[in-house]
C-alpha cells in the first residue's frame, strides 16, 4: 500500500497502472459508484471525461468508434432516431419502422402519425407489401406490363392504351 513502481513505460501505484504520460491506464479505485476500470485519452484524475473508457458494470464510452459485427439495441438513439424494443422512429415521433409481430398484417413503415397511431398513418406499408398513401403523386410507373403516366396508361410497346388528354 502506498508503494510506487515504474516498469516498461508504465507507472504503478496502489490504485492504478498508467503510462508515463498519464493518458491511459487501468484502475482499481473502489467507490460506491460504477467505477472506471480502463480509460484512454485523459489523465487519471479526469478519466471520467476520457474519450474512451469502460466501467466495472461494462458500460462503454467511445466518442469515435468503428464497431463491426452484431449490435443489439432495444433502447437509445442513433442519428436523431429513437430506438425502442420494436421500432426505430424519428425524434418527432411522426415516422418510423416497426418490427411488431401480432400475427396480423402489421405496419412496417409509416409516416404522418405517431408510433401508437401508425395503423392510420397517411402513409404506411404493411408486411404483406400493401401500401396506403392518402396523398401520392406518381409520375411514371409500370403496372402489370403497362406504363402508367400522369395522363395515360399504355402497353410497353405503345401500341394501345388510354389517355386523359384531348388532342
Amino acid at each position: 500500500t502506498g508503494e510506487k513502481a515504474a516498469f516498461g513505460g508504465f507507472d504503478m501505484d496502489g490504485e492504478s497502472v498508467r503510462d508515463h504520460a498519464d493518458t491511459f491506464g487501468l484502475s482499481s479505485t473502489v467507490t460506491t459508484g460504477d467505477d472506471i476500470r480502463f480509460w484512454a485519452g485523459a489523465a487519471f484524475a479526469n478519466r471520467s471525461a476520457a474519450p474512451f473508457y469502460v466501467t466495472e458494470s461494462g458500460a462503454l464510452v467511445a466518442t469515435s468508434a468503428t464497431i463491426s459485427g452484431a449490435i443489439t439495441a432495444t433502447s437509445g438513439a442513433i442519428g436523431g432516431f429513437s430506438i425502442g424494443a420494436d421500432y426505430v422512429r424519428d425524434a418527432a415521433n411522426s415516422m418510423g419502422l416497426a418490427s411488431t409481430v401480432t400475427g396480423a398484417d402489421d405496419v412496417r413503415f409509416w409516416a404522418g402519425a405517431t408510433y401508437a397511431n401508425r395503423a392510420t398513418a397517411p402513409f404506411r406499408v404493411y408486411e404483406s407489401g400493401a401500401i396506403v398513401a392518402t396523398s401520392a403523386t406518381i409520375t411514371i410507373a409500370t403496372l402489370g406490363g403497362f406504363d402508367v403516366g400522369s395522363d395515360y396508361i399504355r402497353d410497353a410497346a405503345n401500341s394501345f392504351g388510354l389517355a386523359s388528354t384531348v388532342t
